[in-house]
């Protein structure tokens, strides 16, 4: 039904479709995943206006039923698809608008674990934009904003992973513009956190592409003291989790790097 409102954009039916329903709390929520459908293939087509309808509808909805949460849930679904569509269209300050309106609802309701993991994934968006634009002193504040959020909910563990691919991103943004002490800060705040959390695989395959990423990086710009502290780390992190491929597969890349690096120093 949604991929039919996106195909046909003028049938006279659309109009009905991003039209909220309000007899009763099915047909909201009905509508609701609805509505973060359409604005996700609106955005998709780039047909922005319509998306903003959308969501502005669903936006009107969620706040008329604030006993409905599962209403928020699809609110925030449609703003992440929003910020993701103005990013990749390269209207950054359009998306952090929705972003700030997502951040916003998010933190006013911290009982919603959906809300945090769809804003860490629009974070990981508009971090994107903001280094793209060589703006990583505004990336960095919507990164520590995320990392606030991550503590906050300690049981959170799919924003745990958002705000991991977050990190992941931004350190690697860090190294292209060679500021190294920033990238460090950054692995080792997600290495800490992710240290605590053992019973997430997918949060510490972050740290270990983090780890190889920071390593990698200083090797290539002849510190080599620097990546063999980061590359120790990221030995100890494979041996104490010896049957996760990831982490393999990150330690075998990080040592050929550090070994290239010895020989271009004469150190082999």
């Amino acid at each position: 039904l949604a991929r039919s409102a996106v195909d046909f954009p003028r049938h006279a039916s659309l109009r009905l479709l991003i039209q909220p329903a309000q007899e009763s709390v099915t047909q909201r929520l009905f509508w609701s995943v609805l509505a973060a459908d359409l604005t996700m293939l609106s955005c998709q087509a780039r047909d922005f206006p319509v998306a903003r309808k959308i969501y502005g509808q669903l936006t009107g909805l969620a706040r008329a039923h604030p006993q409905e949460p599962r209403l928020r849930d699809a609110q925030a679904l449609a703003a992440f698809y929003l910020v993701r569509g103005y990013v990749d269209a390269k209207e950054r300050d359009a998306a952090r608008k929705i972003y700030d309106e997502l951040a916003a609802l998010t933190f006013s309701h911290a009982n919603q674990p959906m809300l945090g993991r769809f804003l860490a994934r629009a974070a990981a968006n508009l971090i994107r934009a903001y280094a793209d634009a060589r703006k990583l002193s505004a990336a960095r504040k919507i990164y520590d904003q995320t990392a606030t959020l991550a503590a906050d909910q300690p049981q959170n563990s799919a924003l745990h992973l958002e705000y991991g691919k977050a990190a992941v991103g931004l350190v690697a943004y860090l190294i292209i513009a060679s500021d190294y002490d920033a990238a460090r800060e950054i692995y080792d705040q997600l290495a800490a956190f992710a240290a605590d959390r053992s019973h997430e695989p997918e949060l510490r395959k972050r740290v270990s592409k983090a780890a190889y990423a920071l390593s990698s990086g200083y090797a290539e710009a002849g510190e080599r003291a620097a990546a063999r502290e980061i590359y120790d780390q990221l030995v100890a992190l494979t041996l104490a989790y010896p049957l996760e491929s990831a982490l393999r597969e990150n330690f075998a890349r990080a040592t050929v790097d550090l070994l290239n690096a010895y020989g271009d120093g004469g150190e082999l």
